[in-house]
């Protein structure tokens, strides 16, 4: 719980730094958002956390798997054309499909999707994965 609590208060405090919590996101909030999230999904063990990282963009794994393995795609990538699918009403695949050069701040303002919704869901996906990678580290220091 206090790990949670320390996790919460550092998404706080990036937010309010990088000046998401200004009257406007900035293109520069965006990359900062997608440059801390797959900093946050390279420190974990990715074999062991498919299956979460699937349930946190809420999609079925074998697609994560593949957009990441198959089309190297960084966990970022998934998110926001997961995003740009809800808010489009579009299937997943069909995104990909839609944006072969994965240009994704692009993409959101084709879709008119705002940079404060799409940052937002980047840091509360690097919140999670944040605190996922750290108690993966927790129980490798406890199994020496």
């Amino acid at each position: 719980m206090k790990t949670l609590l320390v996790l919460t208060c550092a998404v706080a405090l990036v937010t309010l730094t990088n000046g998401v919590a200004a009257a406007e996101t900035t293109a520069a909030d965006f990359r900062l958002a997608v440059k801390n999230l797959d900093e946050a999904v390279a420190e974990a063990d990715l074999q062991k956390v498919f299956a979460d990282l699937a349930k946190f963009v809420k999609l079925d794994e074998p697609l994560v798997r593949k957009a990441m393995v198959e089309q190297q795609l960084p966990f970022s990538g998934v998110a926001l054309a997961q995003l740009l699918a809800e808010k489009t009403r579009r299937k997943f695949e069909e995104v990909l499909e839609a944006h072969p050069k994965r240009d994704w701040l692009e993409a959101c303002a084709k879709a008119q999707v705002s940079l404060s919704d799409a940052v937002e869901r980047l840091e509360d996906l690097w919140a999670k994965v944040s605190f996922l990678t750290y108690e993966q580290q927790k129980k490798r220091k406890k199994k020496k």
